[in-house]
């Protein structure tokens, strides 16, 4: 269904013809956004404790220019960082742990607007993408720390829609639910292939939004 859902909005974006308001050819496209999450979880038994937090940061910049009425090429820079921590506590002996999984992404793409009405406007866009990773674990009570680094790499189709608050400033959001897209990472010695999923960058939420602006050359 969800293939189905996007492939008629594709098609929409294909055979769509003059609109008003279309964003005209030259205009600069700059855009962040930035998620903060975290969880923190206790566990007691009659001779065991355990304990753990974990926190998530994820700033992103896009930057582009409209090619063509209503079509931008652009590029996007990403970083995720996951924090998180562990105690494990029975009797007299405590373990504590900490992890850190991080994630840089480099993102080209191209985006396709529909224009609904003066101030709403449908997109599609199309990126692929490249990232370098890194993961430690840290175990203090054997003074031990393993760092591992890898890469990943993809091609991701989302949706979203777009709200113009000003002529300049907009909020977008990218409609997750409906992405689709195929992921590929290395680690060490380890491989994995992820399929239906712009999530490979983290994302969780159906939804993500993020602060625009359009500048327009002067005339």
């Amino acid at each position: 269904m969800k293939k189905l859902l996007l492939m008629n909005l594709l098609g929409i974006f294909c055979l769509a013809g003059e609109t008003m308001a279309q964003i005209p050819a030259g205009t600069r496209y700059r855009a962040a956004t930035l998620s903060l999450e975290g969880s923190n979880q206790k566990i007691e038994y009659a001779l065991e404790k355990n304990s753990g937090n974990s926190v998530s940061f994820n700033p992103s910049f896009q930057i582009g220019r409209f090619t063509g009425n209503n079509k931008m090429l652009g590029l996007g820079f990403g970083a995720n960082f996951n924090f998180s921590s562990g105690k494990n506590k029975i009797g007299g002996q405590e373990n504590t742990s900490r992890y850190s999984n991080n994630a840089y992404t480099l993102s080209p793409f191209i985006r396709h607007y529909k224009t609904l009405n003066e101030k709403w406007y449908a997109f599609l866009n199309t990126s692929v993408y490249g990232s370098y990773l890194r993961s430690t674990q840290q175990s203090y009570d054997i003074a031990e720390k393993d760092i591992e680094n890898g890469y990943g790499a993809g091609l991701t189709v989302v949706p979203g829609i777009a709200y113009r608050l000003k002529s300049r400033f907009a909020l977008e959001a990218d409609v997750n639910l409906l992405s689709l897209g195929i992921g590929y990472s290395h680690m060490n010695d380890n491989n994995s292939i992820s399929f239906n999923s712009a999530v490979t960058t983290g994302l969780t939420s159906y939804f993500s939004l993020r602060a625009s602006w359009y500048i327009q050359k002067a005339n």
